[in-house]
């Protein structure tokens, strides 16, 4: 349990951080996409920015991202694994994205591809907590 709610705590942190990074023109979809409790509002905002696809690459990324968070929440691994590839190859210096991805490969019992994601995570930002 204690595992679960240290997750929860990560997700909370990479939303919390993906919203103060978005401009006050944050597109439409924006406030369902970051911060909200449900994660069904949360997939609902984020595939709208995607669909659109008129944002910034790392805007398109953290919407992957949060979206990704979401469907882990609502234990849909491999749709989250998609976003987070997708989030990586938008924007390969985030180092939460690999770290979220990683969180998926160990949840799905892959704990090489998890070790390598962590890794990347720690090779990015020496101090990256979260991947320890």
């Amino acid at each position: 349990m204690k595992c679960l709610s240290q997750l929860s705590i990560q997700a909370t942190i990479v939303l919390a951080l993906s919203n103060a990074a978005v401009s006050a023109q944050a597109p439409r979809g924006w406030d369902r996409c970051v911060g909200h409790e449900s994660p069904d509002l949360v997939i609902e905002g984020c595939s709208e920015i995607i669909v659109e696809g008129q944002q910034a690459p790392a805007i398109l990324a953290l919407a992957h991202n949060n979206r990704g968070v979401a469907y882990k929440v609502k234990g849909e691994y491999d749709l989250a694994l998609k976003d987070y590839d997708q989030a990586i190859q938008l924007d390969p210096n985030s180092a939460s994205h690999y770290n979220n991805r990683g969180i998926i490969y160990r949840l799905k019992h892959d704990c090489d591809r998890a070790i390598a994601d962590y890794d990347e995570a720690i090779w990015l930002i020496s101090d990256y907590v979260a991947a320890f």
